[in-house]
């Protein structure tokens, strides 16, 4: 059976922790009034210890109490680097402690929206890059001590070395947030489709993010195969990229050429601040992405979830 559209889990994110410890009641009355029961939060750290853990604890417990369930949300592609993990893994350690500290009101869970492909290196090696982040994942799950939320796109299946990186951390996941970052409802079930399939077969409920903040046009270069085009695809060791090659100065055995640019429009990824049209689509989606048992719920990134000066947040 279908279920209701009151009963479908809403998730959002409030990344600044000023957010939270400066203005706690403005937030949790924003996030409920735009149908959320649950909150990813950003949290600063000096020291090994999270700034304004007491105003957490107290932010936490007013938040069960309004019915709204408060995770902390961690992201950086350069986690996956040897730095990069090491600094994560002592935040992790931080988050731990804090919740040990606060047994009464403590962080549900820890989202990682870590995206390795953001990385300059990924485009050299993404199955190594891809294999990276499920090793991060695995050692954050163990210095943290749970299970955890790990935020992916829609496309990691397709991706070289994806499919295994998900069988990797799959035994330390409790979840996974889908960026399904459409706006039309047909869309955004055709690209959560395999996903959810994979969650369905590994036991993990899957939450579908959509995008609701600023996100620009584009403007889309296409290129054809050509003897002499500016473009070349070489080979080196590291795997296959494309250079920018005006000059034909590189012997590569494949050639582009420009043929034509073509529109990407922002409103296709984001609804950019439009609620009504984003609730909209929720609601058009909500039966195909439902019929699989997988589904958990949706996570809307870029609401309004703090009034401005003289406003109020969004219904």
């Amino acid at each position: 059976m279908q279920p209701e559209p009151a009963e479908v889990p809403r998730a959002g994110w409030a990344w600044n922790a000023e957010s939270w410890r400066e203005a706690p009641g403005e937030l949790i009355t924003c996030a409920r009034s735009a149908g959320l029961d649950r909150l990813f939060i950003g949290v600063e750290m000096d020291d090994g210890a999270i700034l304004g853990a007491d105003a957490l604890a107290r932010f936490i417990s007013d938040s069960h109490e309004a019915g709204l369930d408060v995770w902390a949300v961690e992201g950086d592609p350069a986690m996956i680097t040897m730095d990069g993990l090491a600094h994560a893994a002592d935040r992790a350690r931080a988050l731990a402690a804090f919740n040990t500290q606060n047994r009464n009101a403590p962080l549900t869970r820890i989202q990682y929206d870590i995206e390795p492909y953001l990385l300059p290196e990924y485009q050299a090696a993404p199955a190594s890059a891809f294999s990276d982040w499920a090793a991060a994942i695995r050692i954050l799950s163990a210095v943290h001590g749970a299970r955890l939320d790990a935020v992916v796109p829609f496309w990691i299946l397709e991706a070289p070395g994806g499919l295994d990186a998900l069988a990797d951390a799959a035994p330390v996941l409790a979840s996974i947030t889908v960026m399904s970052y459409r706006t039309n409802p047909e869309q955004i079930v055709r690209t959560s489709r395999p996903l959810l399939e994979w969650g369905e077969r590994q036991g993990l409920p899957v939450v579908i993010a959509l995008e609701n903040g600023p996100v620009a046009d584009e403007h889309i270069a296409v290129f054809h195969p050509a003897g002499d085009g500016e473009l070349a695809l070489a080979s080196g060791a590291t795997g296959a990229s494309v250079i920018h090659d005006p000059d034909l100065s590189l012997q590569a055995p494949r050639r582009f050429a420009y043929s034509h640019s073509v529109l990407a429009p922002g409103s296709r990824v984001s609804f950019r601040g439009d609620v009504d049209a984003l609730n909209a689509a929720v609601l058009g989606a909500l039966p195909g992405l439902a019929a699989h048992t997988s589904f958990a719920g949706f996570a809307l990134h870029g609401l309004e979830l703090q009034p401005a000066d003289n406003a109020r947040c969004h219904d």
